[in-house]
């Protein structure tokens, strides 16, 4: 998940009031030791179909949006080629946009806005909507239907 490198959002995270934060988990972090899931992931989208969203906050230099991409375009998934070239999707909430994401099947990678390593700390209503449009209750048709999930995270599904 890490890939360090001179960026701006660097720069950026510490004009935010909670860099001082970022920095201390960064530190713990590095103490850590990491072990690849890549085969325990591949094995639940493949044999079990679970519905699942890999996302990162825009600020988050700990697992940051490039090193997110770049484990899951080299993810071996059945579905690998098809998730790479969608297209990325603005994601509104109650009109707003909140992030990007892309989508395929049963599986959303997702970039939010305004967050950094906690994204359900910094942006709380922004994953409680994630659970509900991408998790819980994801189809294709409804996660691409801007309205059809409000600020409540309360299902609204248009009939068309």
């Amino acid at each position: 998940c890490f890939f360090f490198s001179s960026r701006r959002r660097h720069t950026r995270c510490r004009e935010v009031s909670w860099a001082r934060r970022c920095v201390q988990e960064t530190e713990i972090m590095m103490e850590d030791e990491y072990t690849d899931i890549s085969p325990y992931v591949i094995e639940l989208l493949d044999k079990h179909d679970f519905k699942m969203i890999f996302y990162s906050g825009e600020y988050d230099f700990v697992c940051d949006i490039e090193g997110q991409d770049a484990w899951m375009q080299q993810l071996e998934w059945k579905y690998k080629k098809q998730l790479n070239s969608e297209r990325w999707k603005d994601w509104y909430i109650s009109g707003r946009i909140m992030g990007k994401y892309k989508a395929y099947k049963n599986v959303v990678h997702a970039i939010v806005y305004d967050a950094g390593h906690i994204v359900p700390y910094d942006q709380p209503i922004v994953m409680m909507d994630a659970l509900y449009r991408f998790c819980l209750l994801y189809t294709s048709d409804a996660a691409d239907d801007t309205p059809c999930v409000d600020l409540g995270g309360r299902r609204i599904i248009k009939k068309k």
